[in-house]
Formats: C-alpha cells, sequence, structure tokens
C-alpha cells in the first residue's frame, strides 16, 4: 500500500483537444496513450458512444452583434432545453458575449435541427474557419443544414474578458485535484461544474500500471506513529487484503471496488467558471469545512489567485 500526500493543479493546457482527451483519460489512467493525432481519435471515439460529459471541460466564447445576441436569447428561452442556464451563458454588457461548454453547443445545435432543421450561423459552423477541433467536435453539423440568420461576430479567449464586467461568468478554469475518494464527494455536489474522475470501475489496482497496489491519501489531521493513526493505516491496509482477494477469486474490478476505502487516491478534474470558483472557495475554505477538503481547496485557491489576479 502506497500512502502519499493530497495535491491540486490548474490545467494548463491551451489546445481544446489536448485539454479534453487529458480530462478524459484521467478516468481510465490512460494518460500513457496521449501521443500525436490521439486526441481526435479519443475525442470522435467518446462522442460516437454518447459519453459527451469529457467535452464539457472545452468552451468557446463569441463576441456578436446585438440582434443575434437576442435571437440567441430567444430560441433559448424557446426551446426550453435543462440546463441551458447552466451551460450556455449570454450577457448583454458593453459588447454581447455569448459562452457555452462543447457539449451544451451540440446540445443546442440538436435541438435547433430537430425544431426547425436550421442552425444559428456562428464561427463554430460558419464555412470561412473549420479548424481541426471545430472540425473533430461538430464536424457532423456542417452538412445538409440551413444556417439561420447571419451576424457579425469574433471568436475570443477568456483571456480578452480581462476589459469586459461579465468575465466572471465567461472566465472558466481547469484544476486537478488528487485527493481521497471523501473529499471527491464533497467536491461533486458544486453546480455548475462539470467532472471528470478516476474510475475505480475501469482501474484495477493489482495491475502493473498501478504497482499491484492500492494509494491512499495520508489524513492531515492524523500524526504518523499515534495510535489514531495506527487505526486508520491497519483499515486501510485490511481493505487493500480484502479487495485483491476478491480480485483473486473471479471479481472484477467494479465488482471489488465495494471494499475499498475513503482515503483510497482518486484524480478529479473540475471545470467550471469564476463565478463558482468564488462560491466553492468561500465555503470550503471555511473552519466549517472538513479538514482535508479544505487542505486542497485552500492549495487551489493560492495558485488560482496567481493566475487570475485582477479577475476575481
Amino acid at each position: 500500500m502506497k500512502i502519499i500526500k493530497p495535491n491540486v493543479e490548474i490545467i494548463e493546457e491551451m489546445n481544446i483537444l489536448k485539454k479534453i482527451e487529458l480530462a478524459g483519460r484521467v478516468c481510465y489512467k490512460s494518460e500513457g496513450l496521449i501521443g500525436e493525432g490521439s486526441a481526435e481519435k479519443f475525442i470522435k471515439n467518446i462522442i460516437k458512444r454518447g459519453h459527451e460529459s469529457v467535452i464539457e471541460h472545452g468552451s468557446y466564447i463569441f463576441e456578436v452583434d446585438k440582434p443575434f445576441f437576442k435571437f440567441m436569447l430567444s430560441k433559448l428561452r424557446h426551446l426550453h432545453l435543462k440546463g441551458y442556464n447552466l451551460f450556455i451563458r449570454c450577457t448583454n454588457d458593453i459588447r454581447p458575449i455569448i459562452s457555452g461548454n462543447v457539449r451544451a453547443w451540440r446540445d443546442f445545435f440538436k435541438a435547433c435541427i430537430k425544431e426547425d432543421g436550421k442552425l444559428p450561423y456562428f464561427l463554430i459552423l460558419g464555412t470561412v474557419d473549420k479548424r481541426k477541433d471545430k472540425e473533430v467536435l461538430f464536424g457532423e453539423f456542417y452538412e445538409n443544414h440551413n444556417f439561420n440568420g447571419f451576424c457579425t461576430f469574433r471568436e475570443i479567449t477568456k483571456y480578452d474578458l480581462k476589459t469586459i464586467n461579465e468575465k466572471l461568468t465567461h472566465w472558466d478554469e481547469t484544476a486537478r485535484f488528487i485527493c481521497d475518494r471523501g473529499v471527491t464527494h464533497e467536491i461533486i455536489r458544486h453546480r455548475p461544474a462539470s467532472y471528470s474522475q478516476e474510475s475505480t470501475r475501469y482501474c484495477n489496482y493489482s495491475k502493473d500500471d498501478f504497482g499491484n497496489e492500492i494509494t491512499v491519501i495520508e489524513p492531515c489531521y492524523l500524526e504518523p506513529g499515534t495510535e489514531g493513526y495506527n487505526f486508520w493505516y491497519n483499515a486501510c491496509s485490511s481493505a487493500e487484503d480484502s479487495y485483491f482477494s476478491m480480485l483473486d477469486w473471479g471479481c472484477t474490478s467494479q465488482e471489488a471496488r465495494a471494499v475499498l476505502p475513503n482515503s483510497l487516491k482518486t484524480e478529479i478534474i473540475m471545470t467550471a467558471n469564476l463565478t463558482e470558483w468564488n462560491h466553492f472557495f468561500k465555503l470550503r475554505t471555511s473552519a466549517a469545512a472538513h479538514p482535508q477538503m479544505r487542505e486542497v481547496a485552500n492549495m487551489l485557491l493560492d495558485k488560482m489567485i496567481n493566475k487570475c489576479l485582477g479577475v476575481f
């Protein structure tokens, strides 16, 4: 049994396809398969299988003209699609801004086609700029569909938002937590946000890739050598023995996981806009938070402030 301390990092990958692949491969701990051209193949496969939660980690932001902004607002209200207030955000500030994650845009396009056979016309589906990322993520929408309306628009990045008052709503950040599974049960309660987590269904910790052992997170509130620490250590060690015994007996990894402890190390990728991150830090760094939750939240807060200085 391996014992480690928790850690956090901000995902700095700027390429949307590589970022989505990184998040998705955390689920299977298959990062070793990342290579030239692997992102395109990986993403096409997950879209084909309908596992589109992973593509929520990528997003697009557009600055549009006011007529098109009003069209988008009316379209969203008219379709009454569950969750669109969480994923596609429209604000009418100095310049109208529309943003949303890839999954939300895809679902929105499908709903528009189903309703009237037409799609909103903007850069994602425009024929002028067919970048590789858009071909992979939206290629199926390019052909055989009419476009509904034209507008003046430009695609912007979150860093362009520093001059716009609504930056908290549209600016998103992605972070990786390495922590125990008990902590992730608290993390995933935050909405709106997107998550991809190391899966105990697919990860078999008896394999060489995992060192033929489970990895657990050392509790920050227990001192090594104390009786309390020994209670914790012995419980985790016993769980490891039972897990491997169940695998040897013939159980699958998803069946044997029933005996794994809350202290099991896991990795989880979280993407949220700065409004939600602000809420996250307010709750999870308070004195009332669980000590291990507060531990990783404070780690990330320091990194987030350094990166987004002047945005919060």
